[in-house]
């Protein structure tokens, strides 16, 4: 009886093929999840250092009287910019780094100009550093995988949320500018 060799080996090849495709199948996806992880670990170390820094401005800055801006104007220009350079290009982000940005950063800037209304400016910055020092606070007591899942009902829900709170306070601010420009031109 003669046994037929090439049904044999293709049988040993396809098993060998199987068995490598499984194994990179199997490295893959554990790759996959280390990003994952480490994208998720640095996302919160990001929400957190948001945090300190709402804390910063709070106690350091909002809460005194008599305080200098420019210290803190330098640090908020700081993180408000290096959060932009840390994360990754998604809505969610997009919308914090317009508001980390447009609208925080530039209240410091307008702080920093005598044309404006300092007191409305500051009570404002105070408002607005409270609010977002909540969303911060939210976004890190929540289970972050949510920033992986674009079209999730809660990544919907905070990338609206910080959008508002960014329109919100970019209105305000562009009151303050306005009211500086036409008492500066009279």
């Amino acid at each position: 009886m003669k046994i037929k060799s090439k049904p044999v080996i293709s049988i040993i090849l396809l098993t060998f093929i199987s068995i490598v495709l499984l194994i990179s199948a199997i490295c893959a996806k554990l790759e996959a999840k280390r990003y994952k992880d480490e994208y998720i670990r640095l996302f919160q170390a990001e929400w957190e250092y948001l945090y300190r820094m709402t804390d910063i401005i709070d106690s350091n800055f909002i809460s005194i009287e008599d305080s200098d801006i420019s210290d803190y104007s330098l640090y908020a220009n700081q993180v408000c910019y290096s959060y932009s350079g840390k994360t990754t290009v998604n809505s969610f982000n997009l919308e914090v780094r317009h508001f980390l940005i447009f609208v925080y950063d530039m209240y410091f800037k307008i702080l920093s100009n005598d044309k404006y209304d300092y007191e409305i400016t500051k009570n404002n910055l105070g408002k607005m550093n409270s609010e977002f020092q909540s969303f911060c606070k939210k976004i890190i007591n929540e289970k972050p995988d949510w920033i992986l899942k674009e079209k999730s009902q809660k990544y919907i829900n905070y990338t609206n949320e910080i959008k508002e709170l960014g329109n919100k306070y970019e209105i305000i601010l562009n009151a303050i500018v306005q009211d500086g420009n036409s008492k500066d031109s009279n």
